[in-house]
C-alpha cells in the first residue's frame, strides 16, 4: 500500500476558519488512486478529514488561549469560551472608546494650538508697531535736541 501522508503547517496567527491554509492537504483521489479499493478510499479520505477537522479544532483552541492570554480575565484559570468572546469584545469596545477621546483630545489641543498661535502672531505685530512707533519718537526728540 502507498504512503499517503502529508505534511501540513499551520499558520498560528491565523483566526479564519477558511479551508485556505489546509490547500496543501490534497484530496483523496488525487494522491492515492493507487489504493487497492473503494473502502481503503473511503478510509482514508475519512483519516484525512479527521486530521484536517483536529487541526482546525487546535487552531482554534490556540487563538481562545492567545485571546485569553491578552485579555483580564478574572473568572479561573479556564473561563469559558462565551467569557473570553465576551472580554475580547469589550476590550475592543473601551480601546476604540479610549482611541476616539484621544483623537478628540488632539482635535481640540491643535485648535487651541492655532488659536494661540495667532494671537501670538497679533501680539508680536502689536509689539512691533509699539517698538516702531517708540523708536520713531526717540529720532524725533533726539532731532529736535539737536535742533
Amino acid at each position: 500500500m502507498t504512503d499517503c501522508s502529508n505534511s501540513y503547517t499551520t499558520n498560528k496567527n491565523d483566526f479564519s476558519d477558511d479551508d485556505e491554509h489546509y490547500s496543501d492537504i490534497q484530496s483523496p483521489t488525487s494522491h492515492c488512486d493507487d489504493l487497492d479499493s473503494e473502502d481503503e478510499k473511503t478510509k482514508h479520505a475519512r483519516e484525512q478529514h479527521r486530521a484536517l477537522e483536529r487541526r482546525r479544532r487546535d487552531n482554534i483552541k490556540e487563538m481562545y488561549a492567545v485571546l485569553k492570554n491578552n485579555i483580564s480575565v478574572s473568572d479561573s484559570d479556564a473561563p469559558p469560551r462565551t467569557t473570553i468572546l465576551i472580554k475580547t469584545f469589550e476590550t475592543i469596545k473601551e480601546t476604540s472608546q479610549a482611541i476616539q477621546k484621544y483623537d478628540d483630545d488632539c482635535r481640540i489641543l491643535q485648535e487651541e494650538n492655532e488659536q494661540l498661535e495667532e494671537e501670538l502672531a497679533a501680539l508680536e505685530k502689536e509689539y512691533m508697531e509699539i517698538n516702531n512707533d517708540s523708536d520713531e519718537d526717540t529720532n524725533q526728540s533726539d532731532s529736535n535736541k539737536t535742533n
